[in-house]
């Protein structure tokens, strides 16, 4: 069971938030608990209390006299699990600026079933799906822990090797964490990855094209392949586009 919180002044909107989400609750059988708050200083009081908790917040742009974007920023400071955060919202000019908080998605008031629907569904997905493999990973810049679907790792740089940092780029973002490449490689391997660089690690599945000494991935990163590697990473590129073929053939 996961919990969602509602951050919401607007006493109508919360209970509207509420009845929405407990009818998609009933419609897709999922069991979660709700929250609701009506100020950003009883949210954040209680995220201090649940700083091991994944938290889904639907939270109202603007909050009291503050702005939601800045309560998500201070409550992500707190969490060790990167919440998934909904923002709720009349003022569609906000959008851009809640893009720094790396929202899941933005929503403008009135929200109609439909909508909240479609959050329920895609957290359920996210984090209920067996066929989707989660790790948790510290992000060295906040210190939060982040629940990330390994198929949503693009690929992971050692770039910093003194200091064992590594690069983590998603198919969203990127981030930083410290540790051994090789013991991540060692964790990823079964998930489709493979090391193409005595410093890099690539998840299969997200290569674009490979050339000579190079592959471009899904978000448009050109990566370079070590000459050891190069048979190894072509032969499992190629191994992996003869599976989909013979899986779409059937």
């Amino acid at each position: 069971m996961f919990t969602v919180c509602i951050c919401d002044d607007d006493a109508s909107s919360l209970i509207y938030t509420r009845k929405m989400l407990l009818r998609a609750s009933v419609q897709f059988n999922i069991d979660f608990k709700i929250k609701e708050f009506k100020s950003a200083k009883s949210f954040i009081d209680f995220a201090n209390h649940e700083k091991e908790s994944l938290l889904i917040i639907y939270m109202d742009i603007e909050i009291g006299d503050i702005n939601g974007i800045e309560v998500i920023s201070k409550v992500k400071s707190i969490l060790h699990i990167e919440p998934i955060v909904y923002f709720i919202s009349n003022y569609p000019e906000y959008v851009f600026d809640s893009f720094r908080v790396h929202p899941q998605n933005y929503l403008v008031k009135p929200v109609d079933f439909k909508k909240i629907k479609q959050t329920i569904t895609d957290v359920n997905k996210k984090i209920s799906n067996h066929d989707k493999q989660m790790i948790i990973i510290l992000d060295k810049n906040t210190g939060n822990k982040r629940l990330t679907l390994i198929n949503d790792i693009i690929y992971l740089e050692l770039v910093n090797s003194p200091q064992r940092l590594i690069k983590v780029q998603t198919i969203t973002d990127h981030f930083y964490t410290s540790g051994r490449l090789n013991r991540s490689y060692e964790e990823l391997e079964k998930y489709n990855f493979i090391k193409i660089y005595r410093s890099i690690i690539i998840n299969i599945n997200k290569i674009e094209s490979i050339s000579t000494n190079k592959v471009i991935v899904s978000n448009g990163d050109i990566l370079p392949i070590g000459r050891t590697q190069k048979k190894q990473v072509k032969k499992a590129f190629i191994d992996l586009i003869n599976q989909e073929f013979k899986n779409e053939s059937f």
